[in-house]
């Protein structure tokens, strides 16, 4: 199972009503779970950060942001080399 977590801190491109039709249309997947976390004062890209690290759920938390910095093809790569670590 993977949590997927939205937030929205008050950017004029993330509208708050998007993520919650996406957290509806994936309610009850068994095994992608998408959360919407509204971060009522944007307070940055750290307090954004610290927010989503919070509210959380995983044993593994991974943060990206919408820019496309990090290519989400890369997360079986990751995930695999941190169960090869864990297994040590």
């Amino acid at each position: 199972m993977m949590d997927l977590e939205i937030q929205r801190k008050r950017s004029i491109n993330c509208r708050w009503e998007m993520i919650k039709k996406y957290c509806a249309e994936y309610e009850k997947d068994s095994v992608l779970k998408i959360r919407g976390v509204d971060v009522s004062k944007n307070s940055g890209k750290g307090n954004a950060t610290r927010v989503g690290f919070l509210y959380s759920k995983g044993d593994n938390l991974l943060m990206m942001d919408a820019d496309g910095a990090t290519d989400i093809t890369d997360y079986q790569k990751l995930q695999d080399r941190v169960s090869l670590l864990m297994r040590r």
